[in-house]
């Protein structure tokens, strides 16, 4: 294909609507029933021009497993130990000779029950808008309702050149964002021996990034600040800082490669990375350092499409000790006085600090099937320590892409369209009647 009918063909594919259907799988092998989880998502979305921008409608169904809670998991996950602390001092006081032993065993079956069921599922709905000659794009949705816990969504932000600089571009963002680490802080949890339900975590803020690309060379640099909160969560806030540098060492009309150096400085108030009734279940040190070397490779030909990127490089981790229960200040203290009689219960989460190799691994191509379709698919993988699991995290997704324009099926698509947004409609006015109480 020329430059000419390439250029030609990107340009109708801009001004093209089109559908998309994809398939999202993201796991890690951690502890089940807490920092475990296994995401299978299917994202249809609907994308039309609009003048000189894009409207999309989009329909995320998204299933959430995160195991049973084993038996020596269940001190640690929910109300746990301290759900039980009222009742085992009083039975320390009815019996006041029992052995260490025989407390042991009566704190064991305290906590022993069924916690329940440790996966959700639900269906996200978001609409968005883009302009690109202004760089302006917003979007507005809900997190999965279905989900113990539903909340409203989205973010709007700008990204645009420097007065009239070909070189310099800055953005700025704000959102609230759905905090997706694990189960409790996506979807939210339920502890059935107490009842407590906890988690549904957002972040809720903004990120601006100055940057510099002449083609030979770029820098960049941005930093973001965000509050985390949830549901009968303790409130946390996050500050982060970063720069970077890179050059390229190849970069043409198909080809691009590039290499560089990047520095990423990021804090939390307190540790949330805990399951207890209080913690919010999410990646929160409060201190993270990373220096990497990222490289990049990028590809197109006629049919094909793809792109490479990594990292690898040496980062610091350090977590403050946490409560058990943070955000309930009885609950804690009732642990402590039973700790106090000198019952060997924890009633701390212990802090940590590590320095390693930290690495980061991402793939994406696309194949042209025919002049209306495409068939894409991505993987990635991150460092263990990055997650609120300590495991690595896989992610694969497979998207189909339907350019609508050159079909003879366009009207049957519209009504489609309209069929899809009258079932959401209906969904929506459903789900709110019978679960009201669930909206934050």
């Amino acid at each position: 294909m020329s430059e000419a009918a390439r250029s030609l063909d990107q340009i109708t594919q801009e001004r093209s609507a089109f559908l998309a259907q994809g398939l999202s799988v993201r796991s890690n092998d951690s502890e089940s029933g807490l920092s475990k989880i296994t995401e299978v998502q299917a994202p249809f979305e609907v994308n039309l021009p609009v003048g000189d921008s894009r409207l999309a409608v989009r329909v995320t169904p998204v299933n959430l497993n995160a195991g049973g809670v084993s038996d020596d998991a269940k001190a640690r996950f929910g109300a746990g130990i301290g759900g039980a602390a009222i009742a085992l001092g009083d039975y320390i006081g009815n019996n006041p000779a029992a052995t260490a032993s025989e407390i042991s065993e009566q704190a064991s079956a305290l906590v022993s029950g069924s916690v329940g069921r440790q996966s959700d599922t639900g269906v996200g709905l978001a609409v968005a808008w883009e302009n690109e000659p202004s760089g302006v794009k917003a979007d507005i949705g809900v997190s999965p309702m279905g989900f113990l816990y539903s909340t409203i969504i989205g973010g709007v932000g700008v990204e645009r050149p420097l007065g009239d600089s070909e070189h310099v571009r800055y953005s700025v963002e704000l959102s609230r964002r759905a905090v997706t680490d694990s189960l409790v802080s996506f979807a939210g949890a339920r502890d059935a021996r107490t009842d407590v339900e906890w988690g549904g975590v957002t972040a809720n803020g903004g990120r601006a990034q100055l940057s510099y690309d002449d083609g030979d060379v770029g820098v960049y640099g941005y930093g973001a600040l965000h509050a985390l909160t949830g549901n009968n969560v303790k409130a946390n806030t996050r500050a982060e800082l970063g720069s970077g540098i890179y050059w390229y060492l190849l970069n043409d009309d198909s080809r691009m490669l590039t290499a560089g150096l990047s520095l990423t400085g990021i804090g939390y108030d307190n540790n949330q990375n805990n399951f207890t009734y209080g913690n919010g279940g999410y990646f929160s040190p409060q201190n993270f350092f990373s220096l990497a070397v990222p490289l990049s490779w990028a590809q197109r030909t006629e049919r094909w499409t793809y792109a490479l990127r990594g990292s690898v490089g040496i980062q610091h981790i350090k977590t403050d000790s946490a409560p058990y229960f943070p955000n309930d200040k009885d609950m804690q203290r009732n642990l402590e006085q039973v700790a106090a009689l000198g019952v060997d219960i924890p009633t701390r989460f212990d802090g940590s600090s590590s320095t390693g190799i930290g690495y980061s691994l991402y793939g994406v191509a696309e194949y042209r099937l025919g002049r209306n379709f495409s068939l894409g698919e991505s993987w990635a993988s991150t460092t263990p320590e990055t997650t609120a699991n300590g495991t690595a995290v896989c992610t694969c997704v497979t998207c189909l892409r339907i350019n609508t324009d050159h079909c003879r099926c366009r009207s049957a698509l519209i009504n489609l369209h309209i069929k899809l947004l009258r079932c959401i409609y209906d969904w929506v006015s459903s789900h709110w009647s019978l679960y009201p109480n669930h909206w934050r």
